[in-house]
């Protein structure tokens, strides 16, 4: 109910304000909470079907499908669950999503795919492929080739069409099974035959491999013939020189005519800097590489573009940073890419106080550049619910993970760290961010529920601030003006309930922020 109340909302109030698209259009949590479930973990989206994972948690065994029902509602239709569960497997941690196939990383898991030759936590991955009931059976297990106790293989997954990567949270090794170098890293290309069957094809690892490189360790692309994978703590440039400690890299693979995948560039950042991370995420949709940077400029975040050109080169073209970015907000912890937009997770970003709700980030490509279109983050935020963990687009809908949010769809029914996942639609008004012209620095209001006084944090000095407060039947309630501030305390005379309060600065420029009254 609250939840068609909200909505009401937001069309009583369209008439107020100008606000692009990207609203929010539900908020989803698995039928079966628990305390640290930690669901939203991961997230996964293609087209109508979603699948979402959940963090470290040596009791759950599960994955969650869903499914656009074609009004726009996204309907949970299938909880995944290991064939051969054993407690500390973190079945569910990594998820992925390609048309008929979901993929399931199980990277604790000791047994090979025969369930057999134990090897503690050598890892594995469970496919599940769709059926003409619409649900996901499970299909195969598959487990690296060379397998090794500790490597938790399936810590990263991607997959797009009849190719999927797989990789290890560590892996010492080059190709042959020889060069040992500590965490230098790799990854594992499985793909589909004729049969139906995923094959394991290839291990690659970086030309310029090293020691604690984290090459493939959890930044890993694929679509149609092109591969990329980050090594976030990588120290030289494309050259193999100008070593600069964990600047970060990211490495693009091409399969050729003979089905071969082969390193064809290396890429870095074009203001490389220590300890920037670049290659901690990593997307690639057609001409289009991105990859985040989540501790360039001192933890602010950043994430680079990159486009193919006619000779097969991978060209930085530019540098994404948010719009109210500050130091820690880790933009670029996850990103996505899906034709001309982008999402991009700051989970570290603060909306409130005392911080770290998280937030995320709408870029959309018009006349060849990227801008930053929509802002979002959890209404009903709390501290450190890290919105933003995990993003996916596609087509129309962007999806945010929030594992430590502690409330049911309906901001009711409270259970800590039982997590959710937020879903926004590109043709929904949002109220959360304002438009181009509008606010350059972020506003905050907290505390968020609010018991009796809202503070408001304008970020900047405003002359004349115009404040309305709506009740969920669009009547106004509460209507204050203040004058020469930065900062307001707002009183709340109001009784429990969900609440917009719209703001107007100088006349000029609006934004409205959801509240719910204690």
């Amino acid at each position: 109910m609250k939840r068609l109340l909200l909505l009401g909302i937001l069309l009583l109030m369209s008439n107020l304000l100008i606000a692009q698209g990207w609203g929010q259009t539900q908020k989803i949590v698995p039928d079966d909470r628990f305390v640290g479930q930690q669901f939203g973990a991961d997230v996964d989206i293609d087209g109508d079907y979603a699948v979402v994972g959940i963090l470290v948690s040596n009791s759950a065994r599960d994955a969650y499908v869903y499914e656009n029902d074609g009004a726009g509602n996204w309907i949970q239709i299938q909880k995944l669950q290991s064939p051969n569960f054993n407690q500390f497997d973190h079945f569910g941690t990594a998820v992925a999503i390609s048309g008929d196939y979901i993929f399931v990383g199980a990277w604790g898991q000791g047994y090979d795919v025969n369930n057999s030759n134990f090897l503690s936590s050598a890892g594995a991955v469970y496919i599940f492929k769709k059926q003409a009931s619409g649900l996901f059976d499970f299909e195969q297990k598959i487990v690296a080739s060379d397998r090794e106790a500790l490597n938790a293989f399936g810590y990263g997954i991607a997959v797009n069409d009849d190719y999927a990567i797989v990789s290890p949270v560590r892996h010492d090794f080059d190709v042959s099974g020889t060069d040992f170098l500590d965490d230098a890293g790799a990854a594992y290309i499985f793909e589909k035959d004729g049969a139906g069957t995923w094959n394991e094809v290839q291990k690659i690892v970086a030309s310029d491999r090293a020691a604690f490189d984290y090459f493939g360790q959890i930044a890993l692309a694929v679509d149609g013939n092109y591969i990329a994978v980050g090594s976030y703590a990588e120290d030289e440039d494309e050259n193999g020189t100008n070593i600069i400690s964990s600047a970060g890299s990211a490495y693009v693979f091409e399969r050729d005519g003979g089905g071969t995948w082969n390193e064809i560039q290396k890429v870095v950042a074009s203001d490389r800097a220590q300890g920037e991370w670049f290659g901690w995420s990593i997307s690639l949709d057609g001409n289009h590489l991105l990859v985040g940077s989540n501790q360039n400029n001192n933890l602010t975040g950043a994430a680079y573009v990159f486009e193919k050109d006619g000779n097969d080169v991978w060209n930085e073209v530019q540098k994404l940073i948010a719009s109210n970015g500050v130091a820690g907000d880790r933009f670029a912890q996850d990103i996505d890419i899906d034709g001309n937009r982008i999402i991009i997770g700051a989970h570290f970003r603060d909306i409130g106080s005392p911080g770290d709700e998280g937030a995320a980030y709408i870029f959309e490509k018009d006349a060849g550049i990227w801008t930053e279109t929509a802002f979002i983050y959890d209404a009903f935020n709390s501290t450190s619910e890290y919105f933003g963990f995990s993003v996916a687009i596609s087509g129309d809908y962007a999806l945010v993970g929030t594992y430590r949010d502690d409330e049911d769809e309906n901001e009711e029914n409270y259970i800590q760290s039982a997590g959710a996942v937020f879903v926004f639609n590109a043709n929904e008004p949002n109220t959360l961010s304002v438009s181009e012209s509008d606010f350059k620095t972020s506003i905050k209001a907290y505390p968020n529920p609010v018991e009796n006084i809202l503070n408001i944090d304008l970020s900047k000095y405003t002359e004349v601030v115009a404040i309305s407060v709506y009740n969920y039947l669009g009547q106004k309630v509460i209507s204050k003006m203040y004058t020469n501030t930065s900062a307001i305390k707002l009183p709340l005379e109001v009784s429990k309930g969900l609440y917009l309060v719209e703001l107007i600065l100088d006349s000029k420029y609006s934004s409205v922020i959801k509240i719910v009254k204690q």
